[in-house]
């Protein structure tokens, strides 16, 4: 009986022991592998360490829903926030109706900076329909082969690149960020 109970407790202990040492790699290992990390308790996060991070916005020059093709270089001397999306993601969808109330509601910074809402590889009557519906004033770009997606690295919807009047990518998260932490990205953007 007392060997049967230590085997019980050894397999107990073994459990927990690969269990935690599954939470620590979870928690700790991948989000330096994947170079991403949470910065806050919404689950935003921040990519730290993509080879974009710094450097100059790829161009790109995909048209828009109503088929004129528009360039990134368009936007120069502009702040810009480029979010990849897509409509069946709520985390998307809600993302595109935070940053139009920003830029329909917010201060004067917001009128002179461009929110581009890129969709990769979706139905182009998908998106305008969305747009439609929710009345949304942000250029709309369509990426029918996905190789922006690709040049940009996108991982997940949403993904948005800060970048900066002069062309530089100050910073890029995934996931869904408030009004206030946009405001607050956007003044980085302003320095």
């Amino acid at each position: 009986m007392k060997k049967n109970m230590r085997i019980g407790i050894m397999l107990v202990l073994c459990f927990f022991a690969v269990v935690g040492g599954l939470y620590a790699v979870g928690v700790y290992v991948l989000p330096d592998l994947l170079d991403m990390r949470v910065v806050d308790d919404a689950g935003n996060k921040n990519v730290t360490g993509s080879p974009l991070l710094g450097k100059q916005s790829p161009q790109f020059n995909l048209p828009d829903l109503n088929g004129k093709y528009i360039k990134l270089s368009n936007f120069s001397g502009q702040p810009i926030i480029i979010i990849f999306w897509n409509t069946w993601s709520k985390e998307s969808t809600d993302q595109i109706k935070i940053l139009d109330d920003y830029i329909q509601h917010s201060t004067k910074e917001s009128t002179f900076l461009k929110v581009i809402a890129i969709s990769s590889q979706e139905d182009e009557s998908v998106i305008r329909s969305f747009f439609e519906r929710g009345k949304y004033d942000l250029v709309t770009l369509v990426d029918k082969t996905g190789d922006v997606s690709t040049t940009y690295n996108v991982k997940s919807a949403p993904t948005l690149y800060f970048v900066d009047t002069k062309g530089f990518i100050r910073e890029i998260y995934t996931g869904m960020l408030s009004e206030v932490n946009i405001h607050k990205k956007v003044d980085n953007l302003f320095q």
